[in-house]
């Protein structure tokens, strides 16, 4: 079972790439006050180009530190920060 990171001693970087893995763990409508943050649970399991690019638009709304770039890669969205 993997531990939860806070990111107190974590750099910049890995506090965006935390961030991005965190929101994409997200369902959306699962978050009480923020009921669009979040990935469509229809979409989890199989995403098309279409779902790739609201995702892609809904982190870096969110996380506007850093532009990312989303792929599918064996079944599984890859996310690749970019700056």
């Amino acid at each position: 079972m993997k531990q939860y990171e806070y990111g107190i001693n974590l750099s910049e970087s890995e506090r965006i790439r935390k961030n991005i893995g965190d929101m994409l763990q997200i369902t959306k409508g699962t978050v009480p006050f923020d009921r669009e943050l979040g990935v469509d649970s229809s979409w989890q399991h199989k995403p098309g180009a279409l779902e790739l690019t609201e995702i892609a638009d809904m982190l870096n709304e969110r996380e506007y530190r850093a532009e990312t770039r989303l792929e599918m890669e064996d079944g599984r969205i890859k996310a690749e920060v970019i700056g």
